[in-house]
This record gives C-alpha cells, sequence and structure tokens, in this order.
C-alpha cells in the first residue's frame, strides 16, 4: 500500500521566527541571510502572526516613496491571524486550504508550539522532488 505524503515531510522545520518589535531592516536581512521569504511573528512562546518579504518590500518603498525614514517594527507592518496548523494534519486538506483561500504559507504547531513553516514554495519543491522519484525518466 502506499502512503500519503505528511505534512512533517513537506514543511521547513525549525523556522527562524522574529518577535513584534524586531526591526523590518533585521527582519528583511534574516530573510535574505537564511534565504526565505516568511517569518513567523512571535511575542514570547505564541504565534502573534506572519511576515513576509513582499510585506517588508513594499512598506519600504512606501516609505521610501514618501521621504519617511522611520525604521519601522515587524508590529506595524505583519499578517495577524495567520493559517496555522497543527503538524499532523493531512498534507492534501493543508494544500487544499492553502490553493482555496490563496495562503501562501502555514504554520506549523505542535503541542501548540512553533514546529515549522510550509509555504507555496515548499508545496513545489516537494510535489517536483516526488514526480521525480515516482516518474524517473527513462
Amino acid at each position: 500500500m502506499k502512503k500519503i505524503p505528511t505534512l512533517t515531510a513537506a514543511m521547513t522545520p525549525f523556522p527562524y521566527s522574529v518577535k513584534l518589535e524586531t526591526s523590518l531592516t533585521k527582519a528583511k536581512e534574516m530573510m535574505e541571510e537564511h534565504h526565505i521569504h516568511h517569518l513567523p511573528v512571535m511575542s514570547g512562546e505564541e504565534i502573534f502572526g506572519i511576515i513576509t518579504q513582499k510585506d517588508i518590500d513594499a512598506i519600504q518603498k512606501l516609505m521610501l516613496d514618501r521621504g519617511a525614514n522611520e525604521n519601522l517594527e515587524v508590529r506595524h507592518v505583519y499578517i495577524s491571524k495567520p493559517y496555522i496548523v497543527d503538524i499532523n494534519e493531512p498534507l492534501e486538506n493543508v494544500l487544499l486550504t492553502m490553493a482555496d483561500k490563496h495562503i501562501g504559507a502555514a504554520v506549523i504547531t505542535k503541542h501548540q508550539k512553533l514546529a515549522g513553516v510550509f509555504t507555496f514554495i515548499d508545496s513545489c519543491r516537494f510535489f517536483g522532488e516526488y514526480i521525480k522519484t515516482k516518474f524517473p525518466k527513462n
């Protein structure tokens, strides 16, 4: 019997995260350093939201266009109420929900603690590799 791939197999485990008071400059530097585009936003152990590189780039461009030289914090830009799912949620449910609701990333928890991130890029990478192994070229 063939097994359906799990969320654990496809997600990015042990993600980097930022605090609400982290500067946008620092958050962007983290993303660039680690080649990622999403960061869970935390307050202590609680997941408050998620911030994306696109969000940061858009607000920084807006601030630059307005001549503002203000160093904003993550708290000013993050997306509250992110899509949070338990690590045991079936992968197909997560994929279909993300597609139906046009969600770019899911924050993954285990025992209500941050365990990973699953992004659109993760899904493309995982299923590209999955297809390659299941249907090798002759």
